[in-house]
């Protein structure tokens, strides 16, 4: 009898655990905020023809989205291969809308962690607003003299460069939900679509590898002073 309420009480102290976790993936929160986003999309983007990925989209949302939703909190969501676009100035890679939504889902879970993982001094995560903050700050180091040392970076294809099993290994430091891992994986080394001529089908090779130019991989500069 004492072992068999012993196993009953290890069970609930699991699975009150285990819910405290999926807190964080409750479907009715995550639809709330899929709905938020698709809205904003679609205002956007404005009417669109019946040959644009986010028509088959849009056509798919009300029979296709909680399941969706489900399949991302089991942690069976499976990203399709970026799409690349080569232009005479730059190469683009791009998510599918499904994919793109999963990735902002994603954010939006990990979010509130950033004060805790991230640095301060990274004032990005505050978006444009920070570049007069960041620009004072900059500007009254080098009146005054009282810095270190300055260090002026201009990075070209920068989350190509970077070894990305490095950062899956800092990932998993600070996170120990095994869904998030496995999609933090599944981003990081997605393939890419670079296309083909002719019948041959197209030529997968993963984004982590390939270090041409993409939207989010431009020439990234920033002045740092320490």
């Amino acid at each position: 009898m004492v072992d068999e309420y012993c196993n009953k009480e290890n069970d609930k102290m699991f699975q009150n655990d285990q819910a405290k976790k999926r807190g964080r993936w409750v479907v009715q929160r995550i639809f709330s905020i899929a709905t938020k986003w698709y809205q904003r999309t679609q205002k956007r983007l404005g009417p669109v023809s019946e040959r644009s990925s986010w028509w088959c989209f849009a056509w798919c949302w009300d029979r296709g989205i909680m399941q969706r939703l489900e399949r991302l909190r089991e942690g069976w969501h499976r990203f399709s291969p970026m799409t690349q676009y080569r232009f005479t100035d730059e190469v683009m890679r791009v998510w599918f809308y499904v994919d793109r939504l999963m990735i902002h889902l994603i954010l939006s879970i990990i979010r509130p962690t950033f004060k805790y993982v991230i640095s301060p001094v990274c004032s990005h995560l505050a978006g444009p607003s920070a570049v007069r903050s960041v620009v004072t700050q900059i500007r009254d180091a080098l009146n005054t003299q009282r810095f270190r040392y300055a260090i002026r970076t201009d990075i070209r294809s920068y989350y190509a460069s970077i070894n990305h099993q490095i950062l899956l290994r800092q990932l998993s430091q600070h996170y120990d939900d095994p869904i998030l891992l496995r999609y933090f994986e599944a981003i990081v080394t997605t393939a890419v679509d670079v296309g083909c001529s002719g019948l041959a089908s197209a030529l997968l090779t993963p984004a982590a590898e390939n270090s041409t130019g993409s939207s989010d991989e431009k020439v990234a500069g920033s002045l740092i002073v320490a």
